[in-house]
């Protein structure tokens, strides 16, 4: 059954099957720029929160692992449960 949208669902539960990796590994992918571009973020961005501080290195790896991570069992998941669909 539609909603007043026109989106069912299963359409909606398919689109944030597919949007929460995309997002978590977006997460990753900056991440990994902000730590091996602190020295230059210092100057040109020093708001970013590595730059500035704000985050320690430890943090800032720790936050890219868990992204990652989790984006890559994300999709696995949704794989593995799309082929035994």
């Amino acid at each position: 059954m539609q909603g007043p949208t026109g989106w069912t669902g299963q359409a909606f539960i398919v689109l944030l099957q597919a949007l929460v990796p995309a997002l978590l590994m977006n997460v990753s992918i900056v991440g990994l720029n902000q730590i091996f571009d602190v020295p230059i973020d210092k100057i040109n961005k020093p708001y970013l929160p590595l730059a500035s501080g704000e985050f320690s290195m430890r943090t800032g790896i720790a936050l890219v692992c868990c992204a990652s991570t989790a984006s890559t069992c994300k999709a696995v998941d949704h794989f593995f449960l799309c082929k035994a669909a």
